[in-house]
């Protein structure tokens, strides 16, 4: 197991952890060692979220937050998709695979089906997921729930099938970018917003 530390530089303007153990450097944002004994090597992405505070305490009422000693902004600066959105969006993959969603696109759309992927963004809890699409094409329906307009439905924020003998949603690891950085480490990856065709 890998235990990292904070490096103190920026790597394309990506802040760089070690691993205490080989002092290998890592990129953040794309998991990928760029230094040391581990260069080349990739960290798996897991699924995250990034949703309001309170949102998140409905969910997971349980939950303990590190004390920072009273800092309320990082040395990146403070996430502001709420007043910037159009700088942001949604990657889903890696490397020359990686597709990015523009955050303005999902708040439009709601469900965008690209590829094998499905992004959903659910409007009441401000949340974005990625799912495998598979063959079906989805829409959500006046529950506010994923249909396949074939009589089977899921929870847009879970994945979890709501039909009996519907299997769940794969979901797919998706993080959230600056679209000018993401360009910056992806430049020849695809960019799924309203200009696309």
């Amino acid at each position: 197991m890998l235990e990292f530390g904070h490096e103190g530089v920026l790597y394309r303007n990506s802040f760089v952890m070690y691993d205490r153990g080989t002092r290998s450097l890592w990129v953040h944002t794309t998991g990928q060692a760029v230094k040391g004994e581990l260069r080349g090597k990739s960290l798996e992405f897991l699924p995250t979220e990034v949703v309001a505070w309170s949102v998140w305490k409905e969910r997971h009422p349980d939950t303990l937050v590190l004390d920072r000693g009273g800092e309320d902004t990082g040395f990146m600066g403070t996430f502001a998709l709420p007043e910037k959105s159009e700088m942001y969006g949604y990657s889903v993959g890696s490397g020359t695979d990686a597709t990015l969603y523009s955050y303005e696109i999902l708040v439009k759309e709601l469900v965008v089906e690209h590829g094998e992927q499905i992004v959903v963004y659910v409007e009441e809890s401000d949340t974005v997921r990625a799912y495998a699409r598979g063959e079906r094409t989805f829409q959500l329906d006046g529950d506010g729930l994923l249909s396949d307009g074939q009589g089977s439905t899921w929870d847009p924020v879970t994945g979890e099938s709501e039909t009996e003998g519907t299997e769940s949603l794969v979901r797919l690891p998706i993080t959230p970018w600056l679209i000018e950085r993401w360009m910056g480490f992806y430049a020849d990856g695809e960019v799924v917003d309203a200009e696309s065709p």
